[in-house]
C-alpha cells in the first residue's frame, strides 16, 4: 500500500496539513526502507524520526485543543495516546523481528489506515473547530 497525502486529506488548517504531508512522506520512506530491505541503521533512524515528529505534531493538535477549548478534546487525546501506544508496539516488533517483508506491509497498512482514519474523522472535525476560531 503506497502511502501519500493528498488533497481530499485537508483540514483546511495550513499549519495541521503541512505537517500531516511531512508525516506521510516520512512514513513512505520508512515503508520503502522496509520493502527494500535496507539496513536496521536506516529503518532506525526512521522510526526514531518518525516518533519524534509524531509527537512534535500530536502537540500541535494538543496545544490548539486546549488554547481553543475545542469540546472533542478529551476523545481527540485519548485517540492520539491510542496511537502512541500502537506505534510502540511496530517499534518493538521491529527490533525483535527485524525488517521482514511480512512486517513492513503490516505496518505500512497499518500507519496508513490510521492516518487517513484519524484524519478524515477527528482531525478533520478539530480542523472544521479551528476554522471558526483562527483568524
Amino acid at each position: 500500500m503506497k502511502i501519500e497525502w493528498t488533497e481530499t486529506l485537508s483540514v483546511g488548517v495550513t499549519a495541521i496539513d503541512s505537517e500531516h504531508r511531512e508525516l506521510f512522506n516520512k512514513i513512505g520512506t520508512l515503508v520503502d526502507a522496509m520493502q527494500a530491505g535496507k539496513g536496521a541503521e536506516e529503518i532506525t533512524y526512521s522510526l526514531k524520526f518518525l516518533d519524534e515528529y509524531i509527537e512534535t505534531h500530536f502537540t500541535h493538535e494538543e496545544n490548539f485543543i486546549d488554547e481553543y477549548y475545542y469540546p472533542g478534546g478529551t476523545t481527540h487525546k485519548l485517540e492520539h495516546d491510542k496511537f502512541r501506544k500502537l506505534f510502540k508496539e511496530i517499534k518493538e516488533r521491529l527490533k525483535a523481528e527485524g525488517p521482514s517483508k511480512n512486517l513492513s506491509i503490516q505496518t505500512s497498512s497499518f500507519l496508513g489506515q490510521w492516518w487517513i482514519d484519524h484524519i478524515n474523522k477527528v482531525d478533520r472535525e478539530l480542523g472544521a473547530f479551528l476554522q471558526k476560531k483562527l483568524p
